[in-house]
């Protein structure tokens, strides 16, 4: 049916909720506030003039003032936006945010950096509190091998990834390959 076994599993979850959700007592509460709804705007002129397309209400003195409500508020966005661009070009934290998730090697880096003081101070709290746990040191060393690895490889990281066999493994767990059918 999909391609992709992830995609499958979360479509097998929607199924499965939309059958419960069928015979649920949270159906009946929302039908009745539905049918309720409908009963108390039933005959409702307004109602009526929101719900028909009628050429009538593009001309009329609502539609217009609806229109130009909408505009000033596109335009004050529109200003804001500019004034955060000019604010952020300058930004020591947007610069900053940029330099570090500006590209997928950078974003890589960066969590790469994450992890290795990450697995450090596990390090370092578990020394400080005397305790010893051996996993716990076996998988910070990992860590810290694999995230020093990771950010001395640079840019040579794309490449490496593009061969390797698990990465293709994971990319292709999230990847639908044309001609199935498509869960969207």
């Amino acid at each position: 049916m999909y391609n992709s076994f992830i995609v499958r599993i979360f479509v097998g979850a929607g199924n499965a909720f939309s059958l419960a959700y069928n015979g649920s007592i949270l159906r009946r509460i929302v039908d009745i506030i539905k049918r309720s709804i409908s009963y108390l705007t039933n005959g409702s002129i307004a109602v009526d003039i929101v719900t028909r397309s009628f050429r009538f209400i593009e001309n009329s003195i609502f539609y217009r003032l609806f229109s130009k409500v909408l505009n000033f508020f596109s335009k004050i966005f529109g200003r804001l936006n500019n004034l955060f661009n000019r604010i952020g070009e300058e930004s020591i934290t947007c610069n900053g945010t940029r330099k570090l998730f500006g590209t997928d090697i950078a974003l890589i880096r960066t969590l790469s950096a994450f992890i290795f003081y990450f697995a450090v101070g596990i390090i370092l709290i578990n020394l400080d509190k005397g305790s010893f746990s051996g996993r716990s040191y076996i998988v910070s060393i990992i860590l810290i091998l694999g995230a020093i690895l990771v950010i001395n490889m640079g840019e040579n990281l794309k490449a490496s990834l593009e061969d390797s066999s698990v990465y293709g493994f994971l990319k292709n767990l999230f990847i639908i390959d044309e001609g199935g059918d498509q869960w969207w």
